[in-house]
């Protein structure tokens, strides 16, 4: 008679931030190796690569709406801001992964306490954004 295993909440915590930060790496890696002129085997500095590609300020992609689009057009500075964005956003699936499992399991305490970190987080990107 075999006993199912069950994860603990440090396992999947673990493997889900681990795998944020290196699918965001490689979505990183990527938008910087389209930065890289084709033919060229020098290194560049990343100001070099933004003016050979004439990236200004203006036209940085400043929502989600633009970062998301620009990606899925190829724009490399918008690929790179995609990872940048799964980067920040993987501690919120840290929360949002604890506050299931423990709602999972019975722990109300530790869900309210999960659902209050949350909803603090959300706060401080909303009331960010704003500004």
């Amino acid at each position: 008679m075999s006993v199912p295993r069950t994860r603990s909440l440090e396992d999947i915590i673990g493997r889900m931030l681990m795998a944020g930060v290196l699918t965001s790496a490689v979505i990183i890696a990527t938008g910087l190796a389209l930065l890289v002129p084709p033919g060229t085997g020098k290194r560049l500095l990343l100001s070099q690569l933004m003016s050979e590609h004439e990236v200004f300020v203006a036209d940085l992609p400043r929502s989600l709406v633009a970062v998301v689009t620009g990606a899925l057009h190829g724009r490399p500075v918008a690929i790179v801001f995609l990872g940048l964005l799964l980067l920040i956003f993987t501690p919120v699936l840290r929360v949002i992964a604890a506050g299931a499992y423990f709602a999972r399991h019975g722990e109300r305490r530790y869900a309210l306490v999960s659902a209050v970190v949350l909803l603090l987080l959300l706060l401080g990107f909303v009331l960010g954004a704003a500004t």
